[in-house]
């Protein structure tokens, strides 16, 4: 939790609350699930939403978030005439962030696993939800120093300005 009051020095009165939960369970010796479930709110005065600064609001998108889209992609967003006249978007953050996962994990071997997920959610604003679907799989090499993981996310939406389909994610080090 992070809070911030004009009595302390603050533009505006900001109360920031995150929760990640995550859950992995091993059945059967090589039968694996986890999943993942991250959200956050911004409680302030609609009229000091605007001095929340970027670094405080919520994104969706990347390797921890929304496999099939870039980091930070996915959000509330500005369009604006960029220098050469065409239209551009920028994501700006929301007040709200709700993201989750179900992935499946199968061993080959003690060292090699493979892997299949959906990821949905967004970052939104008040009466904003629109929920934002991937899904993928992976290959997963368990090395000495932890599983480094190559995921292949497909994105089910286009964003209006990234018309990517698809993206490689890799990803180092344990699930917790």
């Amino acid at each position: 939790m992070d809070y911030a009051d004009p009595a302390l020095g603050s533009a505006t009165r900001l109360a920031r609350l995150q929760a990640k939960f995550k859950w992995i369970h091993t059945f059967f010796t090589k039968h694996r699930i986890v999943t993942r479930l991250d959200l956050g709110i911004n409680y302030a005065n609609d009229s000091d939403l605007a001095l929340i600064p970027p670094s405080l609001r919520y994104f969706a998108g990347g390797d921890q978030s929304i496999r099939g889209y870039s980091y930070h992609e996915l959000g509330p967003y500005i369009d604006y005439n960029a220098a050469d006249g065409n239209i551009s978007r920028q994501v700006i953050g929301g007040r709200y962030l709700a993201v989750g996962s179900f992935e499946y994990q199968y061993y080959l071997t003690p060292t090699w696993r493979v892997a299949a997920f959906v990821d949905a959610g967004n970052a939104f604003d008040k009466n904003q939800f629109e929920p934002i679907v991937s899904v993928g799989g992976g290959i997963h090499w368990i090395s000495p120093i932890g599983p480094i993981k190559l995921d292949l996310g497909v994105g089910l939406k286009n964003t209006e300005f990234q018309h990517r389909s698809w993206r490689l994610h890799l990803t180092m080090g344990s699930d917790l």
